[in-house]
């Protein structure tokens, strides 16, 4: 998975769709667990800006 684009309109739908309550609060916590570590986890960085543009996108254009 080399362009990570390939997989965000996936990423939208899944998010929209999903019964998540507490969305932005268990980003900052991902975000918080992946930010102390400089090294590694380079996928799921990638993963999670995704997510991250998901939320966004989903929280402006979509009405649910």
């Amino acid at each position: 998975m080399s362009a990570m684009d390939d997989v965000l309109p996936l990423t939208i739908y899944t998010v929209a769709l999903a019964d998540l309550s507490h969305v932005q609060s268990e980003f900052n916590m991902m975000e918080d667990f992946l930010s102390i570590y400089d090294k590694g986890f380079d996928f799921e960085k990638k993963l999670l800006t995704n997510f991250d543009v998901s939320i966004r996108y989903v929280n402006s254009e979509w009405e649910l």
